[in-house]
């Protein structure tokens, strides 16, 4: 731009030199050549309005070039603000961007905890789990040992009590036999459960035998209802004569022949049951002291 203003300022010098110095060299020549002249008039010009002039054009290529400078400057400046708030909006996006990958890293670190701490959960009841599962077995094993030690218990004591039984049932077998001399034998005993002169009996007693059998299974249901290892002893029999009282309570019950160990239950069912009172005195003579044959089922 200096350039330029220089080579203008030497161009205008240029034509003013020209304009002042021209017209008087061809003044000198035309009078030095002839007797006769012309007359050239001479363009006179006013440094100082070619001073001013230049000065306008220097003044006005001054604003030019300041304008434009002040457009590149205005320019420069607007291209520098749209710059920063670039830079200040990809900043701010930027920080946006990792404010959000902050918090989704933060929400998958807690996420992975609290699956972490689901799964030690879970574990920890899988392992409480499998350890009441073996107590579980461990204690079931010892109920079922326990049962077996309580079985081979009471299968002992069931011998020995079936033993006893048979010991005190053959002594009883005998002792009746002894004192009734045989009369009282189950080999003597009918299957309805009464004794031998039964029928003529109540027949002379007026008891029908509707009425015998009837008091007769009413005796057996009662002993029955006490009786409670009937499986055991399926197809066995035994011979009881039961002693009642009037008003059908059990006075006394013997075993006179039959299995022992069907026996030595039967007399404890016997002597735990509940018959009913006789529906007549002629029963109640009947009943009093008869033999029956027990056979559960």
């Amino acid at each position: 731009m200096r350039s330029a203003v220089a080579i203008s300022l030497m161009l205008h010098m240029l034509v003013i030199t020209l304009l002042v110095w021209g017209p008087s060299t061809q003044n000198a020549e035309f009078g030095s050549g002839g007797t006769e002249s012309t007359v050239i008039d001479a363009i006179m010009v006013d440094p100082k309005a070619v001073t001013q002039h230049y000065n306008r054009q220097q003044q006005q290529q001054i604003d030019t070039t300041r304008a434009q400078e002040q457009r590149q400057k205005k320019a420069l400046q607007q291209a520098e603000e749209l710059q920063k708030k670039q830079i200040a909006e990809q900043r701010q996006r930027l920080r946006e961007l990792e404010k959000e990958r902050l918090q989704a890293q933060l929400a998958a670190e807690e996420q992975q905890r609290h699956a972490a701490e689901q799964q030690k959960q879970a574990s920890a009841m899988a392992t409480k789990a499998k350890e009441e599962q073996k107590k579980a077995e461990i204690a079931a094993a010892n109920a079922r040992e326990k049962q077996l030690e309580a079985q081979r218990a009471l299968a002992e004591t069931r011998q020995k009590a079936i033993a006893e039984a048979k010991k005190a049932a053959e002594k009883q077998s005998s002792d009746v036999d002894k004192l009734l001399g045989g009369l009282a034998s189950a080999k003597n005993a009918p299957q309805t459960g009464v004794s031998a002169t039964g029928k003529e009996v109540g027949k002379k007693n007026g008891a029908s035998t509707s009425d015998i059998n009837n008091y007769l299974g009413q005796i057996k249901t009662a002993i029955e209802a006490n009786f409670h290892d009937a499986a055991l002893f399926k197809g066995l029999t035994c011979s009881l004569r039961i002693k009642l009282a009037p008003d059908g309570a059990v006075v006394d019950v013997k075993a006179e022949g039959g299995d022992p160990a069907l026996c030595a239950a039967a007399v404890v069912a016997a002597r735990q049951a509940r018959i009913p009172k006789p529906p007549s005195q002629e029963l109640y003579d009947i009943f009093k002291n008869a033999p029956l044959i027990f056979k559960p089922h």
